[in-house]
């Protein structure tokens, strides 16, 4: 019988799956809200946050508190989940909210998620 891999035996896989699979979702919805013009008027800016425990990756760990500013073609790039079981998360932010010294261009980033599906992600149209 095809398995696909799901047997009671490995519930690390299905953690794995749902997790991933709900943070993924969530990420979508998060990068969908947070790039909605009135959000994009109102909070320019948007934050990395990195949980920075003992699991935290160490390019997750790099962009903590990093800012980009939403006219930033390439932040989407950086929009957690950036890998299976991704606990990141962004936040929109004001001008008066950030400090100019944590901004940075997603140019001068010089890794690539190991994959990232918030911001391409479809969601359904009645989705908003």
């Amino acid at each position: 019988s095809l398995t696909l891999g799901i047997e009671p035996s490995s519930p690390g896989y299905i953690e794995n799956v749902y997790r991933t699979n709900v943070v993924g979702s969530y990420g979508a919805g998060r990068y969908r809200q947070i790039t909605s013009d009135a959000v994009r008027a109102a909070r320019p800016f948007v934050e990395y946050r990195a949980v920075m425990d003992s699991r935290t990756r160490p390019t997750h760990a790099s962009l903590n508190r990093k800012v980009f500013r939403q006219d930033d073609p390439g932040w989407g790039r950086y929009a957690p989940p950036l890998s299976y079981q991704c606990r990141c998360t962004t936040v929109a932010r004001s001008a008066d909210q950030i400090s100019q010294a944590n901004v940075i261009d997603s140019a001068s980033i010089t890794w690539e998620p190991d994959f990232n599906a918030a911001p391409t992600m479809d969601l359904p149209s009645d989705a908003g």
